[in-house]
């Protein structure tokens, strides 16, 4: 491996991978400075490189402006001839996944693909047996193995008419949901439910709100108003993003899980809930149905 730096106030550097004897050059260029850094990598061969999926050069340069490399992809390939002539043909983007980039003095391999290009969707039908309505049961997988930031904006449940609005509300667990008063009466906003801390937030005037955070996952949060004891909602806090509400024929759609093993589960107020072990694929959608039971 031969590596040359330039100005090292580059953020990146030039990037050149040559597969001499695959004959196979990526050439990724810098914002700016497009000549002042380079490195060379002449030993990778095709044949290292056919072990990953092709992407389509749309995908690679969404993942490659991740660090900020704009506009900056070029793919070719080169075949050396008897007499050391270089001759172009077209290259698919198989090989680019096996790249390096330079980052401030820095070589940040890149040998694995982005978890969310390897996704799947889960779809079906939650039946809530005697309900009013097949809406408002929530499907959601159980676990996945990573860590996930809540939303800095609130997320909003409203009093409107005498009633909450939406009736249940998912959320990531550590997402902190205001309560907004759109009545012309006083409400009052509490919870029995000791995973949320069997909070009261007290009453507060039309026009006004009050804010709280959920900090456990996997809480089912019975909301009330103290004023309006015909008024009710949950808020189920969950220990990641993937999961739906069912709309009023009951079906659902959870879309780009990870491919992997994972239990989902379907939940519905006081009805017994369901769970049931799935595998999501690389790509496409698999179907669970479900039916809940008091």
């Amino acid at each position: 491996m031969k590596m040359q730096r330039g100005n090292t106030e580059n953020k990146f550097a030039s990037l050149i991978v040559d597969c001499s004897k695959a004959g196979v050059v990526v050439d990724i260029v810098p914002k700016n400075h497009r000549r002042n850094s380079r490195m060379l990598l002449s030993d990778i061969c095709l044949s290292r490189l056919e072990r990953f999926p092709i992407l389509p050069c749309g995908i690679l340069h969404t993942y490659t402006e991740r660090l900020n490399v704009t506009k900056a992809l070029r793919l070719h390939s080169r075949r050396r001839t008897d007499a050391g002539n270089h001759v172009g043909r077209p290259l698919t983007c198989a090989s680019a996944v096996l790249g390096f980039f330079f980052f401030i003095g820095f070589i940040l391999p890149t040998f694995t693909l982005p978890s969310r290009l390897l996704a799947g969707d889960i779809k079906g039908k939650v039946t809530v047996v005697g309900g009013a309505s097949n809406a408002n049961a929530v499907v959601y997988v159980e676990y996945v193995d990573s860590t996930f930031v809540p939303p800095k904006k609130p997320a909003v449940m409203d009093q409107r008419h005498l009633a909450f609005n939406p009736a249940v509300l998912p959320i990531l667990a550590g997402t902190t949901v205001e309560f907004l008063n759109s009545d012309v009466v006083l409400h009052d906003v509490f919870t029995p439910s000791q995973c949320a801390g069997s909070f009261n937030l007290g009453s507060f005037a039309p026009g006004k709100s009050r804010r709280f955070t959920f900090k456990s996952p996997r809480c089912f949060a019975l909301i009330l108003c103290d004023i309006h004891p015909e008024m009710q909602a949950w808020i189920v806090a969950l220990q990641n993003p993937y999961y739906a509400v069912t709309d009023s024929t009951g079906r659902y759609v959870i879309r780009n899980l990870p491919a992997g093993k994972y239990i989902l589960r379907s939940w519905y107020g006081y009805y017994r809930s369901q769970s049931v072990r799935i595998i999501i694929p690389e790509s496409g959608s698999i179907e669970e149905n479900f039916e809940l039971k008091q």
